[in-house]
């Protein structure tokens, strides 16, 4: 986010304005900015290196040589969904591929949240296809890579989750930002 308030936002929430503020400062006006608090900058800076942590773990899982699920705990699964189905307690919908696509979808979620939640106003709105973007490169990848493949339903689950991740911080700023104005309302202050 540059130094500049952006009009069409209205009045924002000063934490989520903070938190996705550029680290330096907050932008109130056109002409003026104020250092982040120290706590701010404290709770910018666990987010990052949070994100980072996360960053890691994908990347950990998508570029392993083998597929993560190759494994004993694959198997397993497989013989736990085929009891389910054949003594009737899980549904026939539940299968292997209906979980692997899930935990796709899953896997990024927090990475649509956290850079959606970070970056600034400007740049926010680009994570909601960035996760089909990065996703896409990341099968790419995997098609190189000798015991793994690139699968297009992998894309378009993994940027169906940071999409849906993109969506609930956007519902966090927009439910934060209308309590802050209401505040503002009720305590007869105009909120910046």
């Amino acid at each position: 986010m540059s130094g500049k308030a952006h009009p069409e936002s209205g009045a924002s929430n000063r934490w989520m304005h903070e938190v996705s503020a550029a680290p330096e400062t907050v932008a109130e006006s056109p002409t003026s900015a104020r250092p982040l608090s120290k706590g701010m900058r404290v709770l910018r800076g666990a987010l990052w290196i949070l994100t980072a942590l996360y960053c890691l773990v994908v990347a950990s899982i998508v570029f392993a040589p083998v597929h993560v699920d190759d494994n004993e705990m694959g198997g397993a699964l497989v013989t736990w969904l085929d009891a389910g189905h054949a003594e009737g307690w899980l549904p026939q919908f539940v299968t292997y591929s209906t979980i692997e696509q899930l935990s796709n979808v899953i896997m990024f979620m927090p990475g649509g949240f956290l850079f959606a939640l970070l970056l600034g106003r400007t740049a926010r709105r680009h994570v909601l296809y960035a996760g089909f973007v990065v996703s896409a490169c990341i099968e790419i990848i995997q098609c190189f890579m000798p015991n793994r493949t690139g699968d297009l339903v992998d894309v378009l689950m993994n940027g169906t989750g940071a999409l849906v991740g993109a969506a609930c911080a956007f519902w966090v700023h927009r439910v934060l930002r209308k309590r802050r104005e209401r505040q503002g309302r009720e305590s007869g202050t105009s909120v910046a």
